[in-house]
């Protein structure tokens, strides 16, 4: 099907687009590598601010600062447009489901690992580096959770 721009493409712009449009469309919604080159690029023009602010140019203060606000403003659009489409998925699971599924990992990893140091290890590397949407309200505890952590308080007999 004929698309909009098609008529203005040529060559190598052309064959960039079509890879693109072949990836699929939640691929193409999603801005969250887009996100991260803006605020590696919003960084640097804080710093360049930083860098201006410092010197006793007012000049140089007066257009690092523009462009500052100009970046940053570009990323909260960024931020928005990316909020928006994710919150709208409807493939997501609630905080309480995926607190459950990571609970079920670990439990996992005490069965397969048993009294091995390796399995509360692994343990304490999911609490500390599974990062939880920010979203959250009330308690995440479950009352298997509050079991399993009494349970893990609990010396095992590796003969039994």
């Amino acid at each position: 099907m004929p698309r909009f721009y098609s008529k203005h493409l040529k060559g190598t712009l052309q064959d960039v687009i079509e890879e693109q449009l072949g990836a699929s469309p939640s691929e193409q919604l999603s801005l969250f590598e887009e996100l991260a080159l803006m605020r590696v690029t919003a960084a640097q023009v804080v710093a360049l601010w930083g860098a201006a602010d410092s010197g006793a140019d007012a000049d140089a203060k007066v257009v690092a600062g523009a462009l500052m606000r100009d970046a940053l403003k570009d990323v909260i659009t960024t931020c928005q447009a990316a909020a928006h489409i994710e919150s709208q998925a409807r493939d997501k699971f609630s905080l309480h489901a995926l607190h459950h599924i990571i609970n079920q990992i670990v439990r996992i990893a005490h069965e397969c690992f048993e009294d091995d140091p390796r399995a509360k290890h692994f343990k304490q590397l999911i609490q500390e580096k599974i990062k939880m949407p920010m979203e959250q309200t009330g308690t995440l505890l479950t009352p298997d959770q509050d079991v399993t952590d009494m349970d893990d308080t609990i010396p095992h007999d590796p003969s039994s």
